[in-house]
C-alpha cells in the first residue's frame, strides 16, 4: 500500500490519472444527459452519474494537489472567496448554457473563465463587504 501511495506522487502518473479522469468526468456528462440533484434527477444512468462523481472527485484531489504546492496570492484568494463563486457561479453557468446548451469541451474552459472572472469580485467583497465572506471586523473601544 505504501508503494501504491509513492507512485501517485509521480507527475506522469498524476497527470494520466488527471486527464482519465477529465475523459470520464466528460463521457459521463455527455452520455448521461443533465443532472438535476435538487429535483432527484441524476440523468438516464444512476451509474454513470456516480462513475463521473467519483472521476470528478479524483480530478479534484489531483489539481487541489498541485494548486496546494503554489503558493500565490490568487490562489489563496480564490480559496477563500469560494463562498462568493458558490453563491453567484451560476448566473454565468446560465449564462455559459445559452452560448452552449449540451455538455461539451467548452465547460472545461468556461469553469476556469468563470473563477478568474470571480478574482476582482472576490477582491471588491474582502475589502469592502468582508462579512459576505465570514470575515469579521471586531473593533475594540478603548
Amino acid at each position: 500500500k505504501k508503494r501504491q501511495l509513492n507512485e501517485f506522487k509521480s507527475f506522469k502518473f498524476q497527470l494520466m490519472i488527471l486527464v482519465t479522469s477529465l475523459v470520464t468526468v466528460y463521457l459521463c456528462g455527455k452520455y448521461n444527459g443533465g443532472v438535476w440533484m435538487y429535483i432527484n434527477g441524476y440523468g438516464q444512468n444512476i451509474v454513470l452519474f456516480f462513475v463521473g462523481g467519483i472521476a470528478g472527485t479524483v480530478m479534484t484531489f489531483v489539481i487541489s494537489k498541485w494548486l496546494y504546492s503554489i503558493h500565490h496570492k490568487v490562489i489563496t484568494d480564490i480559496s477563500n472567496g469560494t463562498i462568493i463563486i458558490l453563491g453567484f457561479h451560476f448566473y454565468l453557468i446560465d449564462l455559459t448554457r445559452k452560448i452552449e446548451p449540451s455538455v461539451s469541451y467548452v465547460d472545461p474552459f468556461a469553469a476556469l473563465i468563470i473563477v478568474l472572472v470571480f478574482i476582482p469580485v472576490i477582491w471588491f467583497v474582502e475589502k469592502h463587504i468582508p462579512y459576505l465572506m465570514g470575515i469579521y471586523r471586531i473593533h475594540k473601544l478603548s
